[in-house]
């Protein structure tokens, strides 16, 4: 999915003149595949959504990157009829880094493969039938990253449908069930994984 530096590089690379900071609002477009630049960027702070648009206007998330992850335009797709683009969710600051730049963090720095890992678990998401199955694999890959059972969703739940490309309705019904199960149990997002 893209090269990753270790968030306590990230001082060390602005110490040595590398990147420069960029703020984003809310609701703003960072960057659209139609566009003629090449960037990499790290998130500092605030949350970005890798999105895409058909014809109908009809916008899927593809992927999310919040503080500490990384992300570039070459991940945008072609998309013939339609549009790909990356937006803060919130507002945003990054650290973006030209190709040139990027040459020298993977020099100064050994390549991380948790972009890699959050690109296959996504397939592998999306791979699950039921909004249960999507859901519990979400939930579970959200405690192996943070470290916990006991996790803070990276995003709200009106959008982790749109990323889990499930029907709003049906999850909030799933996530129901789920917390009847003794599944999970929470709310908004603050929630617990109590079966694994």
């Amino acid at each position: 999915m893209g090269y990753v530096i270790p968030p306590q590089a990230i001082e060390t690379t602005r110490l040595s003149g590398l990147g420069r900071m960029a703020e984003y609002g809310k609701g703003e477009r960072i960057f659209t595949k139609n566009q003629e630049q090449n960037f990499s960027a790290f998130v500092e702070t605030g949350l970005v959504y890798l999105c895409a648009e058909n014809e109908q206007y009809n916008r899927s998330i593809l992927s999310f990157f919040r503080p500490g992850d990384w992300f570039s335009a070459d991940m945008l797709l072609p998309i013939d009829h339609g549009v790909s683009y990356l937006i803060a969710k919130y507002p945003t600051r990054l650290l973006l880094f030209s190709p040139e730049e990027q040459a020298r963090l993977r020099q100064l720095y050994p390549q991380d493969s948790e972009a890699d890992r959050a690109s296959l678990a996504h397939t592998y998401l999306l791979q699950q039938r039921t909004p249960r199955q999507r859901l519990m694999v979400f939930f579970r890959e959200e405690a192996r990253r943070q470290g916990s059972t006991q996790l803070h969703l990276p995003l709200p739940l009106a959008d982790l449908a749109d990323y889990l490309a499930v029907d709003r309705a049906a999850m909030t019904r799933e996530l129901t069930r789920m917390k009847q199960s003794h599944l999970v149990v929470g709310q908004r997002r603050d929630w617990e994984v109590v079966e694994r």
